[in-house]
């Protein structure tokens, strides 16, 4: 095999499967007896409406495990999930959980139950934190790409190829109005380096496509668009020779999908899709993320849901893919919560709801998502009136992504924004001066940036 080259770029689409999400965890952490970390994380998600979650967390409060012992919350989160699936064998466990408890404290029950479903039943929830699909839901497609990424400056040391040849990075970004690319965020890296990312996210800065138009001529912004980076010189052959542990992991991996395991069908389908070198289909990989949603996986969910949002690899299916994208926001996907925070500003999917929007960028901001940390960081400057404590929090949030941002000229003016909005216009404009000379560098057309006041 030739010497690997640095990374080329390929157009494609894939994502992450770096963290493990809420539910996976949950159910880990129980299977291993560490019932408080299961606790923590089936908390979380049957406060989200998944009735697993639920009845999860009513047998640990029952018996105490990982959490104060609580048999009137049993009954309350057994309830609930009883509510939800009408299920016999849901029903016998919450009639049982209700007889052990005294005449005084099944009276409370039913007062809390009252309350909990007041607040949490599917309907309470609907209301007040899952998206509204839209009667005519609209994914938009991106144009001809006119100008690739500059890639130039991408170089990695000889030794990085070398020794990790599975280097790959997954950017997801928007293109604006006018065909530029915005908003770059690194999805997933497999082995990629710190510098490696940076350097390619700002030669994929200087990338442009041609302007889509609705009916009636106004041009489009585009969202959720993917990219990857990867050796492209890379074969089957080289990973069975040079990368045997790699090699190895595949066929463990694939042995485990095959006896439907939902983690490593995911995992499989990921890699399957980042390499193109194992020579897998594309719908091979999908059959895999499909079987693990279907078996509650949440990131299979999310990723699956992207595939059927985009029509890659399966039939163009918006309301199919919004269903599995809930499913794995509620079972404590970061990655699927982001998204949906990022529908709800849009509303090209969904029904624009500013305050669910925030509401699903906070719970990935949990988790530490850095893409929602940055949207959550917008969405508080545009649409809420800062005080001295959410002020603080904008400054966090904007210094917390600065790494990743720093050549993200939006990333600026969002910063200019936040300084003129707490008087320090002195330091706005200097900002702001950086904003649009990092723009017009990459050849944005950004006119309609302004500071106020």
């Amino acid at each position: 095999m030739p010497k690997l080259k640095p990374l080329l770029l390929i157009a494609g689409l894939c994502t992450a499967f770096g963290a493990q999400a809420s539910m996976f965890d949950a159910q880990t952490a129980a299977a291993e007896k560490d019932y408080k970390t299961a606790a923590i994380h089936f908390k979380r998600s049957a406060d989200l409406g998944l009735a697993k979650a639920q009845s999860s967390i009513s047998q640990l409060y029952l018996h105490g495990a990982g959490i104060k012992k609580d048999p009137i919350k049993s009954f309350v989160y057994m309830a609930m999930a009883y509510d939800q699936t009408k299920s016999d064998e849901l029903r016998g466990n919450m009639a049982g959980i209700y007889r052990s408890l005294a005449k005084n404290q099944q009276e409370i029950a039913l007062t809390q139950y009252e309350k909990f479903s007041a607040r949490y039943s599917q309907q309470a929830l609907t209301k007040r934190i899952y998206p509204v699909l839209k009667a005519r839901p609209i994914v938009w497609k991106a144009g001809k790409k006119l100008k690739q990424a500059d890639n130039r400056g991408v170089q990695i040391s000889i030794f990085s190829v070398n020794r990790m040849p599975l280097m790959t990075t997954i950017y997801q970004y928007d293109i604006a109005e006018d065909g530029s690319v915005r908003d770059i965020s690194v999805a997933h890296d497999f082995f990629a380096n710190t510098s490696m990312k940076k350097n390619a996210t700002m030669a994929m800065y200087y990338a442009k496509y041609s302007v889509r138009k609705r009916k009636n001529g106004q041009p489009v912004y585009v969202e959720n668009y993917r990219t990857r980076w990867v050796q492209k010189e890379l074969t089957r052959e080289y990973i069975k020779d040079e990368l045997p542990n790699f090699d190895r992991l595949i066929n463990q991996l694939e042995k485990l999908a095959k006896a439907d395991n939902a983690g490593a069908m995911y995992e499989l389908a990921m890699y399957y899709i980042a390499y193109p070198a194992l020579q897998v289909k594309l719908a091979k990989a999908l059959d895999y993320l499909q079987r693990a949603a279907e078996l509650q996986h949440p990131e299979a969910a999310a990723e699956y849901a992207y595939h059927l949002f985009r029509g890659y690899g399966r039939a163009r299916n918006p309301k199919a893919g919004f269903k599995y994208l809930l499913q794995g926001g509620i079972a404590g996907s970061a990655n699927a919560q982001y998204r949906l925070g990022r529908e709800l500003l849009s509303g090209n999917i969904v029904e624009r709801d500013i305050t669910k929007a925030m509401f699903w960028l906070e719970q990935a901001v949990e988790a530490e998502h850095a893409a929602a940390k940055y949207w959550l960081a917008r969405t508080l400057i545009d649409h809420t009136k800062l005080d001295e404590q959410s002020s603080k929090r904008v400054a966090q949030l904007l210094d917390d992504v600065a790494e990743s941002e720093n050549v993200n000229p939006t990333w600026y003016y969002y910063r200019a924004k936040h300084q003129n909005l707490i008087g320090k216009q002195k330091r706005a404009q200097s900002l702001f001066t950086e904003a649009k000379d990092l723009a017009k560098e990459y050849g944005w057309n950004v006119g309609d940036w302004v500071l106020q006041g």
